[in-house]
């Protein structure tokens, strides 16, 4: 018959209720950055900058993890494995795109493959890295709160920037020249080319 109670937690499992976090917002985090893979493609219209960009960022991700592996860093952090792989994936795909429409644009002005890499990058080289490394020094600042979690956040995200930036900013607009040196910027016209557009959404997925 008592009309109040107290109740004293004893105990709340993190570990659960991150998993609990995670499983429900990983399908929409996996939509998300098949939508961008699609963006990207449509954006410079080119099928193999899809592909480019998907397995750029599936690089990036894989040097990101084993360096905080090999660092020893908390990798049970949901901001480390969860919340910073999704900024990691905003900032590679952002560098990609300044990277490779620069060397776009050099291109449309007449310079050819051969050239318009270095042209283009070396036009755009001064705002990709200047944006590079005020954000990774922005991060880094969080080196100094003196709070464990933080520190290895300000460490990964630095980390993790500096991978895409390489990757994605300058490594990846490499590869898709060369790809498209060799097999030309898109698969050749087909009709209806079920079967690309297909392989294009597996890709982006």
């Amino acid at each position: 018959d008592q009309q109040y109670m107290r109740v004293i937690g004893v105990a709340i499992d993190g570990d659960v209720t991150a998993e609990e976090q995670l499983t429900s917002g990983a399908p929409y985090i996996f939509l998300a950055v098949a939508i961008i893979v699609l963006l990207v493609g449509a954006l410079l219209r080119s099928y193999f900058a899809a592909v480019v960009v998907a397995t750029g960022l599936s690089i990036m991700l894989l040097f990101y993890n084993a360096l905080l592996g090999i660092a020893s860093t908390n990798m049970g952090s949901a901001l480390v494995v969860f919340i910073l792989p999704i900024t990691l994936i905003a900032f590679g795909v952002d560098y990609f795109i300044h990277g490779m429409g620069r060397v776009r644009e050099a291109q449309v002005d007449g310079e050819p493959r051969s050239r318009a890499y270095p042209v283009g990058m070396v036009a755009v080289f001064g705002a990709l890295t200047l944006a590079a490394a005020t954000s990774v020094a922005a991060f880094l600042s969080n080196v100094a709160s003196g709070i464990e979690a933080i520190i290895e956040f300000g460490f990964a995200a630095a980390v993790g920037l500096t991978m895409a930036y390489l990757i994605l900013g300058w490594v990846s607009p490499k590869v898709l020249l060369a790809i498209e040196e060799r097999v030309g910027p898109n698969p050749a016209d087909r009709g209806l080319m079920i079967g690309y557009k297909l392989g294009f959404l597996v890709v982006a997925l």
